[in-house]
């Protein structure tokens, strides 16, 4: 079973603490924020507004008016929708004053009692770099997480997260090289907080995957194994930011609440 992580713990904190009073900004007004066709060809427009305490989003949805019909009221219909953890205000420093006392008493809240050792630890550890040159065969390299194979993450199964060169599902990903055959040098930077993106490549995509706090590595396609340090929040949510460019490959793991996948627009003259 996919145990809660800190993050987890984290966003249910905060949405108990904001409970029903939620604090959306131009509540009276519908800002279309999105579209969407419906199922006989009309034009449905889509405001989302996200509360500024906890990141609820109050969605409402309405037929767009056609401009040649007098003008007339219309019906909306409106829900809430939980937002990505990564979207709530404050989650990543509230998951940080979450103590092992505090995370082992949630898991055992939710029946889970029996609670592997290297669940529960939270290891903050600096920023850590680490070179390899890996040989690429059809253009692939892997990230695995101990005893993961590749088998994991290929063929790319139909629940997995994906964006660009990376493709991703626990424990697991598959990122394509910009050489299809050939020697290439790869970076790894592992970092409890976000050390920013790299503007120097011309191509980086990130998106999120969960991981076991065990040890992982990189892997080449029939080839050697790359041992890389345990992850350094332990138990949960990373996000993976994949730097390419024809000299090699910069990839950024890193802690992180689950979010959307997010491709960085080049910078001019890059």
């Amino acid at each position: 079973m996919q145990f809660p992580s800190r993050h987890d713990m984290a966003m249910a904190l905060i949405f108990d603490e904001c409970g029903d009073r939620h604090d959306f900004p131009d509540r009276d007004r519908l800002v279309v924020t999105d579209t969407e066709i419906d199922e006989s060809g009309h034009t449905i427009n889509i405001s989302r507004i996200a509360c500024r305490s906890c990141g609820m989003l109050k969605v409402s949805r309405w037929h767009k008016p056609d401009p040649a019909e007098p003008a007339r009221g219309f019906a909306v219909m409106g829900q809430q929708e939980y937002p990505e953890p990564g979207d709530v205000p404050g989650i990543v420093d509230r998951t940080r004053r979450i103590t092992d006392a505090e995370y082992t008493k949630y898991l055992a809240t939710r029946g889970i009692s029996d609670i592997p050792a290297y669940y529960a630890p939270d290891r903050r550890e600096g920023t850590e770099q680490h070179e390899f040159v890996l040989r690429i065969r059809a253009g692939q390299f892997f990230l695995l997480e101990w005893p993961n194979k590749i088998g994991e993450i290929l063929p790319i199964p139909p629940h997995a997260t994906s964006l660009g060169p990376i493709d991703a599902v626990p424990g697991a990903a598959l990122c394509w090289a910009p050489v299809d055959d050939g020697e290439m040098a790869v970076t790894v930077v592992t970092a409890l907080d976000d050390p920013g993106p790299d503007r120097s490549y011309p191509q980086i995509a990130e998106l999120s995957s969960r991981f076991h706090a065990g040890g992982v590595y990189l892997c080449e396609l029939a080839g050697a194994r790359h041992e890389l340090p345990p992850l350094p929040a332990g138990y949960g949510d990373y996000r993976l930011r994949l730097h390419t460019s024809d000299s090699g490959c910069l990839l950024q793991i890193f802690s992180h609440p689950r979010a959307k996948p997010f491709a960085h627009q080049p910078m001019q003259g890059v």
